[in-house]
Order: C-alpha cells, then structure tokens, then sequence
C-alpha cells in the first residue's frame, strides 16, 4: 500500500515546480515556500520547505531537488512516513542504503530505484517510519549533514525544513 505513496512523490514534486514560473501574489509566495538563503551551500543549493506536499528539497530554486523529504501520511494518519528521494540515475528495483553523518552520529535507511516520470533513469526512492530515531537525529542535527549513497554524497546544511516535515508526520 505504501509503494503508491511512494510512485506518486516524484510526480508531485514535478506538479509543484510547474508552477515556478507563474507570478505569484508576495505575501502567498512567502507562505507556500519558506527558503534559507544562509543555508547556500557553494553551488548555491539549499533547503526550501514546500507546506503545500509538507516536503523538504535541498538543491537548486525552482527544482525538485536534488534529495527530499515528504511527510506522506495515510488515510487514517496511524502509518505516516517519511518519504526520501535522491534524484540520482539508479537501476529500476535496485537496493542501496543512504547513510547520513552529522558529527559523530550516524543514521542509515533502505532504498529501491523506482521508475519516474522525472527522466528516462529511475530514481532513489525510500520510506521512513514516523518513529524511527532516524528522522530524530536528521530533525535535531544543528551540524551539516552528510548524505552518502555508494559513491556519491551531499552534504547539506542543518536546516528547520527538515525538522517541518517530521513534526508534519509526527
């Protein structure tokens, strides 16, 4: 049952950023995407919370991301979890780990490749339980985190985006 949950993340990541070019009304603009311009990394990539999807995207304005976090919650909201996407080319059915350092501590997750309407290469896809103390420790890190998926990494900086999405599903 989650696995749709799952399909349809990348599809409204794409439907959200549609819209990008479309003027907008200031003070909804504000409202609907809260950025932290401080939080730029050197290729000008941040954390930006979408309230509209309840997601987390770090990369560049105007994308979906480079990774992301959803809040997806079920009909009876008893089975929330956290959905992460790396947009990162993967083999349709393929199982990675993603590990994430901050400081001294360390979490870990699954990950499958899954087809997207995104692009012609499947993408990293993986869920998190609402209660696993991961989601803790990437909502309380105040250290960057650094995310590593076999030879590639993003480091990102600690950010309230992240800490928005677990309260979403909490």
């Amino acid at each position: 049952m989650r696995l749709p949950l799952v399909l349809l993340a990348p599809l409204a990541l794409a439907a959200c950023s549609d819209n990008a070019d479309e003027p907008v009304d200031a003070a909804v603009s504000l409202e609907e995407t809260t950025t932290a311009q401080a939080g730029a990394d050197a290729q000008g990539n941040r954390w930006f919370y979408k309230p509209a999807t309840q997601t987390a995207l770090f990369g560049p304005a105007n994308s979906e991301g480079i990774v992301s976090l959803s809040c997806n919650l079920s009909l009876d909201e008893d089975d929330a979890v956290v959905a992460f996407q790396w947009l990162s080319a993967a083999q349709q059915g393929a199982r990675e780990t993603v590990t994430v350092t901050s400081g001294d501590r360390v979490a870990e997750f699954s990950v499958t490749g899954t087809a997207s309407a995104l692009g012609p290469d499947a993408i990293w896809n993986g869920e998190i339980a609402a209660e696993d103390p991961a989601l803790a420790f990437l909502a309380a890190s105040s250290e960057p985190l650094t995310f590593t998926l076999g030879s590639e990494s993003v480091t990102t900086p600690a950010d309230e985006a992240i800490d928005r999405v677990v309260t979403a599903c909490s």
